[in-house]
């Protein structure tokens, strides 16, 4: 059974592209608005690409192959080259080998998330692999007048579970934001940083929730403002910084994480049927 990390991505666009650059054609960069408006249809496009021209961190390249492609939904395995010394009839051998992982993006209108295999045997970390697309794919992007940022989701009860914890003694509560522009997110939390970043060419944002000396917070679940921007903090991978009585550092959210578990993914993708496969993919994020 193999388990898959639920992380979001986000776009924003990058200012001073239209200058002439020796090495990058910006003849293709659209107006900021029209470009945040085709984000998603200008990132399909990667996916075009032979796939062995897509990865790269540095000097180091990755192959790929891609299993499928179909509805704005892209799966592939990302593979990480290795190698492993042997001794073979008393002398050292260098091998080469190439495990890899399975990667779902999820591209369809107004949804955003990606899914990676937790595989130890290709890469020691989810977030490695999170790291070689993001650049990858900023590099893409970039001549398009576009980034993107790629961070774990974590379950919002997290949050409340360390309130809980450490009731009556919380004294502060920092929520950041990214350029937000994620229409699954709740629409009266993300319109207040997104008018307040398009106006300002802010990439990330914070505000702080702070009680006077010698009180603390009343965090209550019920409140619905709160728990939207909970919920946002948390579908976005946004980390929530806490100031609690009788700690120095701030106590972080973002330890957990949002995962489902697939069995023979791939018979599901290799068969004939393409419906099934896409309905598998998408009840596998639903979960």
């Amino acid at each position: 059974m193999a388990k898959f990390i639920i992380y979001t991505y986000q776009f924003a666009p990058l200012q001073n592209v239209t200058s002439p650059s020796l090495f990058e054609n910006t003849e293709n960069v659209l107006p900021v608005q029209e470009r945040m408006e085709k984000k998603q249809i200008i990132f399909q496009q990667v996916f075009s690409l032979p796939p062995e021209k897509i990865f790269s961190k540095g000097l180091k390249k990755y192959d790929a192959r891609i299993l499928f492609d179909q509805d704005d939904i892209v799966v592939l395995r990302l593979a990480n080259s290795k190698k492993m010394v042997l001794e073979e009839s008393f002398q050292i051998k260098e091998h080469q080998y190439d495990p890899s992982c399975i990667v779902i993006i999820d591209n369809r209108k107004d949804l955003q998330q990606i899914a990676i295999e937790e595989d130890h045997k290709a890469f020691s970390d989810t977030n490695v692999v999170k790291s070689i697309l993001e650049s990858s794919f900023r590099k893409f992007l970039k001549p398009y007048g576009l980034t993107i940022t790629i961070q774990r989701e974590y379950q919002k009860s997290e949050f409340w579970r360390i309130v809980r914890s450490h009731q009556d003694k919380i004294t502060m509560v920092r929520f950041h934001f990214a350029y937000p522009n994620l229409p699954r997110l709740r629409e009266s939390v993300k319109e207040v940083f997104s008018e307040a970043n398009k106006l300002t060419n802010s990439k990330h944002s914070s505000f702080e929730l702070k009680a006077a000396d010698g009180e603390s917070l009343e965090l209550d679940s019920t409140n619905n403002t709160l728990s939207a921007i909970v919920e946002c903090s948390a579908e976005s991978g946004e980390v929530i910084d806490i100031k609690a009585r009788g700690f120095k550092s701030f106590i972080k959210t973002g330890t957990t994480v949002r995962s489902f578990e697939c069995d023979d993914l791939e018979a599901h993708l290799s068969s004939d049927l393409i419906n099934s496969a896409l309905d598998k993919i998408v009840s596998l994020f639903k979960r």
